[in-house]
């Protein structure tokens, strides 16, 4: 008797598919992966099946508006997904993970087909993002292929055309995108501030032309120049305000001084014109001439004094036909020396 048959064995470099060495069935497998991941069928993924196959659905409609020549339409891989899941036995129908991965990721590369200009890659994207995360959605691509501050694929700066690039993330330091939104919505650049609001656009792979960037930054540092000069200038407004109130309130306190001793206790009558005249002296003393001080002004604070006005009384006194002027004396004296002291004043 010869030797028993030796079984054949299969060689290292032979192409082993995963349906044939295991009863699961994937239905996104992709034979050019060297490594297939874990299987997780359908019965066993978080959600409804009918929405992961909806979801699978959604991506195998937007590859296959890819032109048959792109990499990205993956012709084979949708043929394999069931249009139903009717008479499927869920057990053992799912998918591979980096099966699964290949098939759902680098959505914003999709171009848009030329035959149906009415579908874009953006909206399909949203359309995927409505889905709940549970459902594996990998959304995290959302920025299309084009300049978030332009809007445009290519740009040229100096006669040479700048290609689009990604923003960078390091360790331990404070990402540079981050300031993006906040400079957007202080420039007010409305359409900017609402694409980038609450992005993490290193993760979601934001694009930009670096002439594109540099004159956002510009624009900024502009911002922040014109906006230090004007608190500048309100500050030396301020201070000379300050300044000017300075003045008026030691005029005021040297008419006032003249009113207690010389009015108050000393039984005086003054014109108000006089102690006018002597505001007017004080004021341009202290580096703020105003020539034009009315009296009736200064007449109306020593009104509103409650140190002095219950002293004070104001008469007028018609001189000349129309013409009049403002007397003060003390509320204690009579009518009778006021109107003695007045005559006195007259004849001088």
């Amino acid at each position: 008797m010869g030797k028993p048959a030796k079984k054949r064995k299969h060689s290292v470099n032979e192409d082993v598919s995963p349906k044939r060495i295991c009863s699961s069935t994937c239905i996104v497998h992709s034979s050019n992966l060297l490594n297939y991941g874990k299987f997780v069928s359908l019965d066993a993924c978080r959600g409804e099946q009918s929405e992961k196959l909806s979801y699978l659905h959604r991506i195998r409609d937007m590859r296959l508006k890819e032109p048959s020549s792109s990499p990205y339409r993956m012709t084979g891989i949708c043929d394999q997904i069931p249009s139903t899941l009717d008479g499927l036995d869920l057990a053992t129908t799912g998918y591979h993970q980096n099966c699964y991965t290949c098939f759902t990721g680098k959505l914003s590369r999709l171009q848009v087909s030329k035959a149906e200009p009415s579908l874009s890659v953006r909206d399909s994207l949203s359309n995927l993002k409505s889905l709940p995360s549970q459902f594996g959605a990998r959304c995290s691509f959302l920025f299309p292929n084009e300049c978030i501050f332009c809007e445009k694929t290519e740009t040229k700066y100096k006669g040479k055309f700048q290609e689009l690039t990604k923003f960078q993330s390091w360790k331990h330091k404070e990402p540079a995108w981050k300031v993006v939104e906040p400079r957007a919505q202080e420039l007010k650049k409305d359409a900017l501030y609402r694409k980038v609001q609450g992005k993490d656009l290193f993760a979601m792979e934001a694009k930009y032309h670096q002439s594109c960037r540099n004159l956002f930054n510009t624009v900024w540092r502009n911002h922040l120049r014109g906006k230090q000069r004007a608190e500048k200038a309100a500050d030396n407004i301020d201070s000379l305000e300050a300044q000017k109130m300075a003045a008026h309130n030691k005029s005021y306190g040297v008419v006032k001084d003249y009113i207690l001793t010389n009015v108050i206790r000393g039984k005086e009558v003054v014109q108000l014109r006089y102690l006018c005249k002597m505001y007017i002296e004080t004021l341009e003393s202290e580096g703020f001439p105003n020539p034009k001080y009315r009296s009736e002004k200064l007449a109306k604070r020593l009104k509103k004094d409650k140190d002095i006005s219950r002293d004070l009384t104001f008469s007028k006194v018609p001189q000349h036909g129309c013409i009049e002027i403002t007397l003060i004396y003390s509320s204690s004296i009579t009518v009778d020396e006021a109107v003695v002291c007045a005559y006195k004043l007259g004849k001088k």
